[in-house]
């Protein structure tokens, strides 16, 4: 599996999986680059968006292949979680945030376990521009 930057071509892709994930918002996605981390097998699998900032830099919007499987999914997501923090660190954030859905409980324990902490709750809000 191979991570890497997004370009614009893999927009459609990135917002495939974003609607197979639950985003049902309809977007222009032919624009995403440099904002995008892929994961490829083949074909890209997941994706995360990536927020450079300082000192809090960002993790958000992990989509991916409803197709994978448990074992699949985990790497995706160990391998797209580690390049993007290693991305922010280099950029010189401090802090790496990441918004997760309750419903992703699995995803928010491994982040945890990984020492990630819980700094709030509340609803993900979105107004188109």
């Amino acid at each position: 599996m191979k991570i890497r930057l997004a370009q614009n071509e893999d927009g459609p892709r990135i917002g495939e999986l974003a609607r197979q994930s639950g985003f049902a918002i309809d977007l222009d996605w032919s624009e995403i680059h440099p904002f995008w981390l892929v994961a490829e097998d083949e074909k890209i699998v997941g994706a995360i968006q990536i927020i450079l900032a300082k000192p809090i830099g960002w993790l958000e919007m992990l989509v991916l292949d409803p197709g994978l499987t448990q074992l699949a999914r985990a790497r995706v997501v160990k391998r797209l979680a580690s390049a993007g923090m290693t991305a922010l660190k280099r950029f010189g954030a401090q802090i790496v945030m990441f918004s997760v859905p309750f419903e992703e409980k699995t995803y928010k324990k491994i982040l945890k376990k990984r020492g990630a902490v819980v700094t709030s709750s509340g609803n993900v809000l979105a107004k188109r521009l």
